[in-house]
């Protein structure tokens, strides 16, 4: 990995995730970084696994706990997934 500053790597990692894991280009050496596939696939798991959870264990029919997860558990997923996140060269 090159040296990227770490705030333009988060912010490009979190530009990733809206724009369907496009290859981001680092500001210093020009180089392209995609996601990794097994990345990706923890990223589906942690949005979609942990709302699955949580309303596993709330109320069997709970419309306001699936809202309060949805509310809740993406967005502080998408805080957490450009942290966990692993980039190759491309």
């Amino acid at each position: 990995m090159c040296n990227m500053p770490r705030a333009i790597y988060l912010e490009t990692s979190q530009q990733i995730l809206v724009a369907a894991y496009k290859p981001i280009a680092c500001t210093n050496c020009g180089k392209l970084h995609k996601v990794q596939f097994l990345s990706r696939i923890l990223a589906s798991l942690l949005l979609v696994g942990s709302i699955f959870a949580f309303n596993l264990v709330s109320y069997p029919t709970s419309t306001q706990a699936f809202i309060l997860a949805v509310l809740v558990i993406i967005p502080a997923n998408i805080l957490v997934l450009p942290y966990l996140m692993r980039y190759r060269l491309a």
